[in-house]
């Protein structure tokens, strides 16, 4: 049996009931597309001035989430690569 993927707004990046979340508003300008903007606290450094390359990940794979869900499509990411070029 498939579970099933449920909405219950407490996710970190874009859940508006998550006390410590970041509450990200994200926007479709078309279909198949999402932005949102984020300023990072400074506790979520890696090292002085540099925001770290899991917190990027996690914002990356966020919002292409939400380009799947600008379509209608749930689902939940199996695999992901990110090579970061330069700090």
């Amino acid at each position: 049996m498939e579970e099933q993927i449920v909405q219950d707004d407490n996710c970190f990046c874009c859940g508006r009931q998550n006390s410590r979340g970041l509450k990200l508003e994200l926007h479709y300008p078309e279909e198949g597309k999402a932005e949102t903007e984020c300023t990072i606290p400074e506790y979520f450094s890696g090292w002085k001035r540099m925001t770290h390359g899991g917190f990027l990940a996690m914002l990356l794979d966020e919002v292409m989430a939400h380009s799947c869900i600008s379509q209608a499509i749930t689902g939940v990411t199996v695999d992901i690569q990110v090579r970061y070029l330069k700090p």
